[in-house]
């Protein structure tokens, strides 16, 4: 998550009556705290309060308080919502209308913890970045029952402790999105850690600790495309869409993805214009190229901002006239979005660095950016996804 955690913006967002009920959901009574008196957004009178509870229950308040605050946003009371839809029914019936994504959040924590835990899985998996897709996977039903989400996590355990010795234990999530994609979410041991904290005594201490990463499987069986997310080497991740191609799908899986997903030499034509939808308020453009010349020289090209030079311009005056375009690959493209401001969002630029083969880092918080972008990447046929 790109927000930072605030237990005072926390506690100063949500209303009086929310957190009381907050505190006795969680079976702890402010003694030094007059509810009917305090006023609201006052937060320097209940961290006094909080601060005179046991270290323990500081400790919990301030874990619910950190997994709500993930939620307090704008997509995650859209995640919210599409869980309550798609899995909870009656508890989007229930939900608080005209509040604050504070309050929503808050409200579903306290009264729908299962669809608040799968809608906070859901959230986390958006956030991230850096997939792999491959689109020429068999069109099959998964398996999904617990007997195979064990058998997926005892797979992936077996696979990290004999290829990079981690993942002792592991444990598979899975759930199905509401446009009928099923995610897999792996949650394996990664490496042993040594952190320095506080002991009771309030000295400074080393701490061994073994935290889990995350694995994520996105399986499309309507197109037959399989995203994978994993923080490994490129080879490592073929095996183990191979892995779960042959647990979860009960086919195999090519090692070898020979489709290439992203291909930048469709920018090569300077008269290619980068079309938007009018719907969409948004404009693109390409802020810098890098360049591959004859498979001898590397060279990034970025217009002076101040010039503000078109970069086809700028690449002839840099290559000059000894280098055809037939001789160039392009390599790296970092394209920019400019998002005008409408009724539902603020004028944003995000900027998108798209990079031969297979890496796009989108470096921005919403989903819905996200959405237009990969959009746009398919129609120009720079991503063959």
């Amino acid at each position: 998550m790109s927000r930072y955690y605030s237990q005072t913006k926390m506690l100063r967002m949500t209303p009086n009556r929310l957190l009381r009920e907050f505190f006795d959901h969680l079976g702890y009574q402010l003694l030094a705290l007059d509810w009917r008196k305090l006023k609201e957004r006052d937060v320097q009178a209940l961290m006094i309060a909080i601060g005179m509870l046991p270290e323990a229950a500081q400790l919990e308040i301030e874990a619910a308080l950190a997994a709500i605050f993930e939620l307090a946003c704008a997509g995650g009371s859209q995640q919210l919502w599409e869980t309550a839809h798609t899995y909870f029914p009656l508890s989007a019936a229930r939900f608080p209308r005209n509040t604050s994504a504070y309050q929503l959040a808050m409200w579903a924590w306290m009264h729908c913890p299962e669809l608040f835990e799968r809608a906070q899985l859901a959230f986390a998996v958006k956030q991230l970045g850096h997939w792999h897709r491959r689109k020429s996977v068999p069109c099959v039903e998964p398996r999904t029952s617990s007997e195979a989400l064990a058998e997926l996590a005892a797979g992936v355990s077996q696979f990290l402790r004999r290829e990079e010795g981690r993942g002792q234990r592991c444990t598979v999530d899975h759930y199905r999105r509401g446009d009928g994609v099923d995610v897999f979410v792996a949650f394996p041991d990664d490496f042993v850690q040594t952190v320095s904290t506080h002991d009771q005594r309030g000295r400074l201490v080393p701490r061994v600790v073994k935290p889990t990463f995350e694995i994520v499987f996105r399986y499309d069986r309507r197109l037959g495309m399989l995203d994978l997310h994993a923080q490994m080497a490129p080879i490592l991740k073929a095996r183990l869409e191979c892995l779960f191609g042959q647990i979860v799908l009960g086919v195999d899986v090519d090692p070898f993805d020979r489709e290439l997903p992203y291909d930048l030499d469709r920018l090569k034509d300077r008269y290619f214009c980068l079309t938007t939808d009018p719907s969409d308020a948004v404009e693109a453009s390409i802020d810098r190229m890098r360049l591959d010349v004859r498979g001898e020289a590397r060279v990034t090209v970025e217009p002076l901002r101040k010039q503000r030079h078109d970069i086809y311009d700028v690449i002839d005056g840099c290559l000059g006239e000894r280098v055809r375009w037939e001789e160039v690959q392009i390599t790296q493209a970092a394209l920019r979005f400019v998002f005008a401001a409408t009724p539902r969002r603020r004028a944003t630029v995000v900027r998108c660095d798209v990079t031969h083969p297979d890496r796009c880092t989108i470096r921005t918080q919403r989903p819905d950016f996200i959405e237009v972008i990969r959009k746009y990447l398919e129609r120009w046929r720079i991503a063959h996804v």
